[in-house]
């Protein structure tokens, strides 16, 4: 086997090229331009990995996802979340995740946990009628304020019990 000479990309002028040329080899099945094409693939995953920051998901989507790459049914994200309506406000982002649901969905759905608490990407907290006091998911406390705020909290408490 000839072994083949892939640049390493340093810019995005170097991965707009790289890309151009894996166009071209792409299609192939053996040969240097297979192995060229192979080495262009890994230089352009390492360059976006060390260039374009990756947040966590959100939660939500991030429970659909494992829902459907694993196979999962509604009745066990009912079963994990405690129960059909649980999950269908949690679904449709009307009700935070807490703690508890949190290590169950990791723990059976095999959810990162950075996913299931990301900060700011679920929404807002459900909107309230006037007069009403907001609190905390699964709790009697009123919330300290945003939404976020929750979700500082939940992950501190979840920290803390796993330290």
């Amino acid at each position: 086997m000839k072994s083949v000479n892939v640049p390493l990309i340093e810019s995005d002028a170097d991965l707009r090229v790289a890309i151009e040329r894996l166009k071209d080899v792409f299609d192939a099945v053996e040969g240097p331009e297979a192995d060229e094409a192979e080495g262009l693939s890994i230089m352009i995953q390492d360059y976006e990995r060390r260039t374009i920051p990756m947040s966590p998901a959100d939660p939500v989507e991030a429970i659909r996802f494992a829902m459907e790459q694993r196979g999962y049914t509604w009745s066990d994200l009912a079963k994990a979340l405690g129960s059909q309506s649980r999950a269908s406000e949690i679904m449709n982002r009307r009700r935070a995740l807490n703690l508890r649901m949190i290590r169950a969905l990791h723990a059976e759905f095999k959810i990162p946990l950075e996913s299931l608490v990301a900060e700011g990407q679920t929404g807002s907290a459900p909107r309230q009628k006037a007069g009403r006091k907001r609190y905390a998911p699964g709790t009697g406390v009123p919330a300290a304020g945003t939404y976020a705020s929750v979700v500082r909290e939940t992950k501190s408490a979840f920290e803390k019990e796993n330290s």
